[in-house]
């Protein structure tokens, strides 16, 4: 199923409303609305603006939008093993020091499939992250397919993939589930930067 585009957008507005309330004087609702009106690509360019013009903000902004690479969690290079709830990174060990205090991006798009989500790379030790190991099949035995032909199912099911009324007719090879389901199993989130940089970074 598709991701949800306009989560990890909203996200960034109300971050961004965040950053720039606790940074400057209280504001008005009509800049607030403005903000949450704005395009990602249009808030990327006037906040760009914004922070090379007033080192408060920068300031502020860095604080919120930046971690030093030590505090960057990683994610198990085996999915076997990250699906392991007691799976611990053993091989893993402290930081280099030199590279210990470089700043990377807090926050980074999870690159699991069926998630999309924005995540906070120094604190993803939790198994946030809902996925589904399997694909979208179709369920011959649903009642919404009667209607149809199905006695060698050479008609384009999958053009109903998309229709409420013919949800129960798709479902997850890995568990079974309906198509919405978020996920059957729970991981880290995933990004390969910056957590592949900091696991580059161990010994």
């Amino acid at each position: 199923m598709p991701r949800d585009k306009g989560a990890s957008k909203d996200n960034v507005d109300l971050w961004v409303a965040d950053v720039i309330e606790q940074s400057s004087p209280p504001q008005s609702s009509s800049a607030k609305d403005a903000i949450l009106g704005l395009s990602q690509t249009k808030l990327q360019e006037i906040l760009t603006e914004i922070i090379r013009e007033n080192d408060s903000i920068r300031h502020e902004f860095e604080k919120k939008a930046l971690v030093e690479l030590r505090h960057v969690i990683p994610y198990h290079s085996s999915t076997e093993i990250e699906l392991d709830e007691n799976a611990v990174e053993s091989h893993l060990g402290p930081i280099d020091e030199a590279a210990s205090k470089v700043l990377v991006p807090r926050f980074a798009i999870c690159e699991n499939d069926t998630c999309g989500k924005m995540f906070d790379v120094s604190s993803n030790s939790g198994r946030l992250c809902r996925r589904h190991l399997g694909s979208i099949m179709i369920f011959k035995l649903a009642a919404c397919w009667k209607q149809h032909n199905t006695e060698e199912w050479t008609f384009d099911y999958w053009h109903y993939s998309e229709e409420y009324a013919y949800r129960e007719g798709f479902m997850w090879s890995c568990c079974d589930a309906d198509p919405d389901n978020p996920g059957c199993r729970k991981t880290r989130h995933r990004s390969r930067y910056p957590q592949d940089l900091a696991k580059s970074h161990r010994y």
